[in-house]
């Protein structure tokens, strides 16, 4: 028996932390089963958003203290790496996330609701970081995530208080979205999922129509038969003659002289204003997280394969002269000129 159950409604994903006689807290065995949920639903094409809640009165109480006091050193230090590595998947999940949080979110259950894009939260719900007093720190990224979602200030207080907090309260810090009562609260979750649905799928349609009018005829068709999915599914092919989106970039010089080639991925919302304040806001958010994450991917295993095959950097350096013609680099600041110090007159 799993301590995660999984239900499927349409393309929507529930995963219930399903450990209601121990308020769901976590133990090794629970973090493996949301590891190997996460990964079943990653799988499920089907699904295209999560919604995260909790079995019986709680969301999640925390770690399973019972199952810590008993640790040794090394093994409280492997159980804290695990967890971690099970809530940094969650945070860098393809699909997005809601916590309903339904009852107590305490230590870890904040940890893990805060590893979520989206949290929304009953009005009985609880929140907290209450581990120094047991002498302990939040172990699962409470100190880096809370901070940034309600700021320094608050984040030490309720860190160092190990104050609870109440659903009110929460939200009016930032920590959750909505306050619902606890009857609604898997309704208005459902809805909203249903909304972000929608709404991905709208503008997927569009920008999949954009996409392949960009691209020549045989590529577009190609682009086309995605139509109608989500648009993570499937990466656009390479279209060398397609119309590309231009900017400034340090590289410029660069690339006269040596092969170069630039990763294109998602950091903000479609649509949103080129060197606006909304660009800057949402760079801090998960979408550009994992925007960012899949970028280094990419370069990673491109590097890799021009380890493994030299070949690859022939070729590109012969693309590169043939693309160049005989062409060759000037730079357009003179010969001499130097930029001055901040502060000099002359």
């Amino acid at each position: 028996m799993s301590f995660v159950a999984f239900e499927q409604r349409g393309p929507i994903g529930v995963l219930t932390m399903n450990r209601p006689e121990a308020l769901n807290a976590l133990n090794e065995q629970v973090l493996r089963d949301l590891n190997a949920a996460l990964d079943a639903v990653e799988a499920n094409d089907e699904v295209l958003v999560v919604i995260l809640t909790g079995a019986g009165r709680s969301f999640v109480a925390g770690a399973d203290i019972g199952q810590m006091k008993d640790l040794t050193p090394v093994q409280a230090k492997k159980f804290g790496s695990y967890g971690n590595q099970v809530f940094l998947k969650l945070e860098n999940f393809p699909k997005p996330v809601i916590a309903a949080v339904n009852g107590f979110a305490l230590g870890g259950g904040c940890e893990l609701s805060m590893a979520c894009d989206i949290r929304l939260a009953s009005e009985k719900a609880k929140f907290g970081q209450p581990e120094v007093g047991l002498g302990i720190t939040p172990g699962f990224g409470g100190t880096q995530r809370l901070a940034r979602i309600v700021g320094v200030s608050n984040a030490m207080e309720l860190i160092l208080t190990a104050k609870t907090i109440n659903a009110a309260r929460a939200q009016e810090l930032g920590l959750v979205s909505h306050v619902y009562p606890p009857e609604e609260l898997m309704d208005k979750a459902m809805e909203l999922a249903q909304a972000i649905h929608d709404s991905v799928g709208e503008s997927c349609y569009e920008s999949i129509e954009k996409v392949a009018k960009a691209c020549d005829k045989e590529t577009k068709k190609e682009v086309l038969a995605h139509r109608g999915e989500a648009m993570y599914r499937f990466v656009a092919p390479f279209d060398p003659v397609g119309i590309m989106s231009f900017g400034s970039t340090d590289v410029g010089d660069v690339s006269w002289n040596c092969p170069t080639a630039q990763a294109y991925v998602a950091t903000w919302a479609a649509g949103t204003p080129g060197h606006s304040w909304q660009v800057v806001s949402q760079g801090k958010s998960g979408l550009a997280h994992k925007g960012l994450i899949y970028a280094a991917k990419a370069m990673a295993g491109a590097a890799v394969d021009m380890i493994e095959d030299p070949e690859i950097i022939k070729e590109a350096w012969a693309e590169m002269e043939e693309t160049l013609e005989g062409d060759t680099y000037h730079c357009p600041i003179p010969d001499g000129c130097k930029p001055r110090a901040i502060g000099m007159t002359k």
